[in-house]
């Protein structure tokens, strides 16, 4: 869950949930609902790269000047427009390369990948079956590579809590 206007994150994996300040890291894990007393900087550090992964694969414009970023436009061999994203420092994998594959309305179409974690470079994935929110942001719900599919399913967005269906502010405990 993300409060974009607060910018506060809450993280669940495994047995685990955090509730923190992406900016500032400052927050609290649970672990089976329970305060977790030690490892707590390491804990958010390890919720903080779920976030950060998760939001790039949901939407990357929200992290087009994540730290150091360097932008070049890119004319494609089949007159198609790319847009050349670099991250030279912050963020979670400096160093990373993502060339955008732009549509006639600047819309990305896919992308080709050159970053750390993969041992081939230039790894083209498909953004495709783009949504709107009521907010108006956009989202692509498929990401094809090859055999491999990647679906952002049940995800969710209103504009505030009430309106999420929670009955206090999830992020009370951490205000």
């Amino acid at each position: 869950m993300w409060d974009r206007k607060r910018h506060l994150v809450e993280v669940r994996w495994s047995n685990y949930s955090a509730l923190f300040n992406p900016s500032t890291f400052e927050g609290n894990v649970y672990h089976k609902d329970v305060l977790v007393q030690e490892n707590q900087a390491a804990l958010i550090e390890t919720a903080y790269g779920y976030f950060t992964n998760d939001a790039f694969w949901m939407n990357a414009f929200t992290q087009i000047y994540q730290g150091d970023t360097e932008l070049r436009y890119v004319a494609l061999e089949d007159g198609k427009e790319g847009l050349l994203v670099s991250y030279l420092s912050g963020g979670i994998t400096p160093g990373d390369s993502y060339l955008w594959i732009l549509d006639e309305t600047g819309l990305p179409t896919a992308w080709k990948m050159w970053v750390n974690v993969l041992p081939i470079g230039g790894l083209q994935v498909s953004w495709e079956d783009w949504e709107t929110l009521e907010s108006g942001a956009m989202y692509a719900k498929s990401h094809k590579s090859g055999p491999f599919n990647v679906s952002i399913t049940n995800f969710k967005s209103y504009q505030n809590w009430k309106k999420g269906g929670h009955e206090s502010d999830p992020f009370s405990s951490i205000l």
